[in-house]
């Protein structure tokens, strides 16, 4: 799988993300003599009930918060420590958590050039991320983010890139591309890391053993689930401004709902909201900034599909985007982000460069 002359890079959303979902992965990659390093978006020291718990307290301010984000920090070393990484294997950004989504609408371009400057002085040859799929907010945003960093880089600097889910960790739903199973000490010393983790395992003991005796998963692709998989919008596309949804079902017809939009025109992201108003066919489309209408459709139902057509202020020029079902939930979205069609343009959501060989890491039947 790997070579000495590789180069690995995990980017986890949070501390305990790399050893839930890439543990098997960075001892392949350490025990072949590849290099390694994980880049974590977050100190994940927004997560208030479990530091109540562990600090039996009820206020939870900010000079707790930080405090919570550095035992994380260090947790996430003595996690690496035991998957045999080096100590300066482990980059923070420090990032806001459970902020990505609004950094993604509000500061894109900030987190975008940060992520473009790890992977640009680090260049790995494969980079583990989230998918777009994941159903956590901080995880499917991360994926745009990142995305969007890669497809900046020249097509023959791009890394191979896989992607895993956290959230939900069973799924059923079946996934194509590569499976990690982890031998019997590989399982162990993937235990030893989730277990440094204690802040977690309050709340997630069940999700860690799952993710200790279970094959990882990834696809190289950003969306690691079958194209027959479950969801409410089944497909977007753009045609001159022109934005059109398919929503699954008959409850999207007279429903309401916000649909986020974030994508590139002219060179420059643009973020949008689509209100679907409840019990009218009318659809306006707000500025993700500013709340001002900036657009308006409306919405029809055909062979069990409720389709959405809507003008945008978007230009010819757009060259890429993603849609998500906003929903309310205390921790998870119903569904993560999906890529659209651009009219001319195919969805380059594999983001693969043009002239690697594959076939080291797919098996062979995803090959024919």
């Amino acid at each position: 799988m790997f070579a000495s002359r590789d180069r690995l890079m995990v980017l986890a959303p949070h501390p305990d993300d790399e050893s839930l979902a890439t543990a098997g992965l960075l001892q392949r990659a350490a025990a072949r003599g590849a290099a390694t390093r994980v880049v974590f978006a977050t100190d994940g020291d927004d997560n208030p009930w479990p530091q109540r718990i562990a600090e039996r307290r009820i206020w939870i301010g900010d000079t707790a918060r930080a405090r919570w984000g550095v035992r994380r920090r260090g947790e996430s070393r003595a996690a690496l420590a035991a998957l045999g990484l080096p100590e300066d294997a482990a980059i923070f950004l420090g990032f806001p958590d459970r902020g990505l989504t609004s950094l993604l609408l509000e500061r894109a371009a900030s987190v975008v050039r940060a992520l473009t400057e790890q992977i640009v002085a680090w260049r790995p040859s494969v980079l583990a991320m989230p998918s777009l799929r994941d159903r956590h907010p901080d995880h499917n945003a991360l994926a745009v983010l990142a995305l969007d960093a890669i497809a900046g880089l020249p097509v023959d600097e791009r890394p191979i890139v896989l992607t895993y889910v956290v959230h939900p960790p069973d799924a059923a739903v079946a996934r194509t591309g590569l499976a990690v199973r982890l031998e019997s000490a590989e399982r162990d010393r993937k235990a030893q890391a989730v277990a440094c983790h204690a802040a977690q395992l309050c709340f997630h003991r069940r999700t860690a053993r799952r993710a200790v005796t279970t094959p990882e998963h990834f696809a190289i692709a950003s969306a690691p689930v079958s194209a027959s998989a479950p969801r409410a919008i089944r497909a977007a596309s753009c045609d001159h401004g022109v934005l059109r949804l398919r929503l699954d079902g008959w409850a999207w017809r007279w429903r309401g709902a916000t649909i986020l939009v974030v994508g590139r025109d002219r060179g420059r992201s643009a973020t949008f909201r689509v209100r679907l108003l409840a019990g009218r066919a009318r659809v306006l489309v707000q500025d993700g900034t500013s709340g001002a209408v900036v657009g308006c459709g409306y919405r029809t139902f055909r062979d069990g599909e409720t389709i959405v057509a809507a003008g945008t202020p978007w230009a010819p020029g757009v060259t890429r985007f993603f849609v998500k079902l906003v929903t309310h939930g205390v921790f998870f979205d119903r569904e993560g982000w999906v890529e659209g069609a651009v009219r001319g343009r195919e969805p380059e959501s594999g983001l693969q460069p043009s002239r690697v060989d594959l076939r080291g890491w797919l098996p062979a039947q995803a090959l024919s």
